[in-house]
Parts: C-alpha cells; sequence; structure tokens
C-alpha cells in the first residue's frame, strides 16, 4: 500500500474488501472507532429522520485491526446480499464516500498524534 492509501477488491462477487494502512498505532485507531480488534454490525440507508430504506441493500460489515507496531492496517469487509445489490451501491459511489471518510479519521488521528 504506497501513499498510505485504500486499496479495494470484490471477493465473491458480493463483498466489498478496503484495506488502509494508518500511520498511527493501533490503540489509537481502536479509540476512533470505540471498540478493539473487530467491529461487526450491519448498515442500512436511511433518510433524515433516521428510517432505513427497505429499497436499498443493507451491508453486513466487518472492521478488523491488525498491529503493525508503529502503523495499524485496517481492513473492512462489507457484505451484500448479492452481486447486484453490491453493484448498486458502488454505482452510487460507496467506494469514493468510503475514501474520504478514511481520509478524515486519518486528519483526526494526525491531530492527536
Amino acid at each position: 500500500m504506497s501513499n498510505n492509501g485504500m486499496v479495494s477488491r470484490v471477493e465473491n462477487d458480493r463483498v466489498l474488501v478496503l484495506v488502509r494502512v494508518f500511520y498511527a498505532p493501533r490503540d489509537l485507531v481502536f479509540k476512533m472507532f470505540k471498540e478493539p480488534e473487530k467491529i461487526i454490525y450491519t448498515d442500512y440507508f436511511s433518510d433524515a429522520e433516521d428510517n432505513t430504506n427497505e429499497t436499498m441493500p443493507s451491508t453486513d460489515i466487518t472492521m478488523e485491526f491488525i498491529d503493525l507496531g508503529d502503523k495499524t492496517k485496517l481492513i473492512s469487509y462489507a457484505e451484500y446480499a448479492s452481486a447486484e445489490a453490491l453493484k448498486t451501491v458502488m454505482d452510487m459511489g460507496m467506494l469514493e464516500g468510503a475514501t474520504e471518510t478514511w481520509d478524515r479519521l486519518k486528519e483526526l488521528m494526525n491531530a492527536v498524534i
């Protein structure tokens, strides 16, 4: 992973895997997510009032934090019900949105290091 950027790949036609190395200790990266080592949750699209949009695909997400000494590798597995569901969110710019979110995380961690 050069330039501290995010790398993505699709596994089994319906799992989006995102990987990024942050130049911050694992404890700090954990702290930013409030839970060490692994986070598992289901994500849904919702409106401003937090009503779930049933027409959009939900995502089962597992985030893994790997200690690399003074760096931390973060791997996010976002699993969808089908390849079509993954394609729907990819076409909506999900990868760009995730990249922007992780860039903001990097900026926040740089401010506290």
